[in-house]
Parts: C-alpha cells; sequence; structure tokens
C-alpha cells in the first residue's frame, strides 16, 4: 500500500491519496475530511452554478429571448452529438452509392467490351445481376431501418407531447439518420433501375 500512495503523490494522483490512506488505516476521520474537501466542494459548487443558473434562466429576458436554461443547453448538447454521429451515417451510405455506382460502371463498360469483341456476356450479365441483386438487398435494409427509424421517430413525439415538449426537437438522430436513409434507397433505387 506504501507503494500505491508514493506513486500516486509522485503522480499528482492526489484524490486517491485518502482513500489509499483509508485502506492503511491511517487516521480514517482526518481522510474522509480530505475527501469530502476533494469531492464535495467541486460537486457543492457545481449545483450551486447550476441552480443559480436555472434561477436567473428564468428571470433574465434579452432582445433575442430569454437566457437558456441549463437542461436546454443539454439537450441541444445531445442534438449535436447525434447530428455528428448521423453525419456519420450519411458519409458511409454516401460511399456505399459512389461505390456502387462505380462497380456497376465498369461492370457496364466491361459488357460492351465483350460485346464489341463479339464473346458472349453471359457471365458478365450473370455477375451483374448478382451485384444488383446485392444492391436490393441494401435497399430492402434501408426500407426495415425507415419502418424502425419512423416507429421511434412517432413514440419520441408522442411521448414529447405528454411532458408538454412538443415544440422541442426530438429524436434528432433518428430524424436526420432517416432522411439519409430515404436519400440513399431513392438513389440506389434509381441506380438499379437504370441498370
Amino acid at each position: 500500500m506504501q507503494k500505491l500512495l508514493n506513486f500516486s503523490e509522485k503522480t499528482g494522483l492526489t484524490l486517491l491519496v485518502p482513500f489509499i490512506k483509508i485502506g492503511m488505516k491511517d487516521e480514517p476521520g482526518k481522510q474522509v475530511i480530505e475527501i469530502l474537501k476533494l469531492i464535495g466542494l467541486p460537486a457543492l459548487a457545481l449545483i450551486i452554478f447550476f441552480s443559480l443558473w436555472g434561477f436567473a434562466s428564468t428571470k433574465i429576458k434579452t432582445s433575442v429571448g430569454a437566457l437558456p436554461t441549463p437542461g436546454y443547453v443539454w439537450s441541444q448538447a445531445k442534438a449535436m452529438m447525434a447530428d455528428a454521429k448521423a453525419e456519420k451515417v450519411n458519409k458511409a451510405e454516401f460511399k456505399f452509392y459512389e461505390t456502387t455506382r462505380a462497380v456497376l460502371s465498369d461492370m457496364l463498360v466491361k459488357r460492351h467490351e465483350l460485346e464489341d469483341a463479339g464473346q458472349s456476356t453471359d457471365a458478365a450479365d450473370a455477375e451483374r445481376a448478382a451485384f444488383i441483386a446485392t444492391v436490393q438487398a441494401r435497399v430492402d435494409e434501408l426500407d426495415a431501418e425507415e419502418a424502425r427509424l419512423n416507429s421511434a421517430i412517432e413514440a419520441a413525439n408522442v411521448t414529447a407531447e405528454e411532458a408538454g415538449l412538443a415544440e422541442r426537437r426530438v429524436a434528432p438522430y433518428e430524424t436526420s439518420v432517416l432522411k439519409f436513409y430515404s436519400d440513399a434507397k431513392s438513389s440506389l433505387t434509381s441506380l438499379i433501375s437504370k441498370n
């Protein structure tokens, strides 16, 4: 235990020191007071800060509206994180679409080369049909995801209305991803129909 105590003191992990000393039975009462100083005071300061902020936000009015409450700021932070997550989905779907488009284009060129050379295009047609079936399977997956996301959005809207938050943006991740999936599905369907 002494080695752990020395390590904590030398590396600046002073938060661990009172816990280690309690484990060593070194003045437990004094260590509890030290823990309250290290953890309790900052926690109390945060509670006071957020309480004052919440109170002030109901009283302060500006030319652009009211001061946002801590809860509203937190909900907007979650919405921003959801948007970032949804943007990753969008990039993945775009990459899948671009790869699909490139592969189908290459297959079409290969088929035309075989045709121009007077060779059979049966193998190229079979390869293209298999690839289109794979793309159609992805379109079917997108259909299922759209249905799931629509259900999640509807449930979130009902919950928001029941809580009196109908004017707030609900299910931001699901809403954004639903749009991306819908766009991806229509793009892929269009690509399949052209090939």
